[in-house]
């Protein structure tokens, strides 16, 4: 079953409150603002686009919006080599070992970017396992550091607009 409905101001206004942690990007003054909702779950499509995805109760990035808009967000990027991406792009996490380099300040919680090192290309959104302070001065050695929430070519990305 589909659900699909334009979102008021006042639901557009609460919306971009909720997402001020991601851009500075208005998404009250887009032209059309809808929330949808299919059998894989649900997102915010502006402009016919999907530009957040909701996971549990959080919305976050998704992964066509990040690509578009990745000079305005204000995400952390993580930065990591070709062999975590093979294991990322079929749904690991992130391992400590991976993780080249980091791009602002998260703490364990946070959403945060994933990007192909030599490109600066996203390709992957995550939750942070840790905070960004341990991991850049190398007392994070081993383990999971980000949760893979949704990268390209999953099941987010090729189900609905």
């Amino acid at each position: 079953m589909v659900k699909r409905h334009p979102l008021s101001k006042k639901e557009r206004k609460r919306l971009a409150e909720e997402l001020s942690y991601i851009s500075d990007l208005k998404i009250e003054d887009e032209r059309l603002v809808e929330y949808y909702q299919d059998d894989n779950g649900e997102k915010i499509l502006v402009n016919g686009e999907a530009w957040f995805v909701k996971l549990g109760d959080k919305w976050i990035p998704h992964l066509r919006f990040v690509l578009k808009n990745l000079q305005a967000l204000r995400l952390p990027k993580v930065y990591v080599d070709k062999g975590a991406i093979e294991a990322l792009l079929r749904g690991a996490d992130l391992m400590a070992p991976g993780v080249k380099s980091i791009e602002g300040v998260f703490k364990e919680g946070d959403i945060v970017v994933i990007c192909e090192l030599e490109s600066r290309k996203p390709f992957a959104v995550g939750r942070a396992l840790a905070s960004s302070d341990p991991i850049v001065k190398g007392e994070l050695r081993r383990g999971k550091v980000v949760e893979n929430l949704h990268y390209f070519n999953d099941e987010i990305w090729r189900h609905g607009p």
